[in-house]
């Protein structure tokens, strides 16, 4: 059973996302600040999202990039800087869990796996 459970959560991992970002940050301080201004600004989904050293904060998420782009069509003209990313992530993850994950995560990998628990 357990099995069934694993491989479950693969498949409902394969989707794409696509994040609207607007800011990326040295220190997770600034980054977290930057996410509070946002959501108090009505993005209600603005959050952090680690990427190697810097923290990326996005003021949405889609499934889709049809979704994203229009999203992006609707900001005001104060957040034209805005872009759009695309997430690699899930054929990481894909791979890195068909290994022995012994001393081999470095500092990013360990940060994104502890982002996508803080999310489930």
């Amino acid at each position: 059973m357990p099995e069934t459970s694993a491989t479950a959560d693969v498949d409902d991992s394969s989707q794409q996302n696509y994040y609207l970002i607007y800011g990326s940050f040295a220190l997770r301080s600034d980054a977290r600040e930057a996410v509070k201004r946002f959501i108090n600004s009505g993005f209600k989904e603005a959050e952090m999202l680690p990427s190697g050293d810097r923290f990326r904060v996005y003021l949405s998420k889609h499934s889709n990039l049809k979704d994203a782009m229009a999203a992006k069509e609707k900001l005001n003209t104060s957040y034209k800087e805005a872009w759009i990313l695309k997430e690699y992530t899930t054929h990481v993850l894909r791979t890195w869990s068909a290994i022995s994950f012994q001393g081999v995560l470095n500092h990013s990998l360990k940060n994104l796996f502890k982002f996508n628990e803080r999310k489930k």
